[in-house]
């Protein structure tokens, strides 16, 4: 990521493991949505195998989904699909979306 790389280049191990410590102990507080993305509920069922039914995973390799920003999770899966963001499970898994069931997805793990 060409943001992060220039700040992240320049922690030691020790501090990136303080931070992810303290990152880790934040409690997330409950999304409120008058209307749940049904849509982007099911196509979901791509995510849940490794992120979880509600977006919250199963170990510490892949990243929680739930209460993510829309537009991050979007970018994202559109970096996986245009191969500028490799991963070779989730650039498969992103070729398989269309462009609307990305951004349903992406909305739908943002109000988790």
């Amino acid at each position: 990521n060409l943001l992060m790389e220039p700040i992240v280049k320049t922690l030691s191990d020790e501090k990136i493991n303080q931070l992810a410590k303290y990152y880790s102990q934040q409690i997330k507080e409950k999304n409120t949505v008058e209307k749940e993305n049904v849509k982007g509920k099911n196509v979901r069922s791509y995510c849940i195998s490794c992120h979880g039914v509600k977006g919250i995973t199963v170990n510490s390799q892949w990243p929680n989904l739930a209460g993510q920003q829309k537009n991050y999770l979007q970018t994202q899966l559109f970096a996986f699909k245009n191969d500028t963001r490799t991963n070779p499970q989730m650039q498969v898994i992103a070729k398989e979306l269309t462009d609307a069931q990305i951004e349903d997805v992406a909305e739908y793990f943002s109000q988790q």
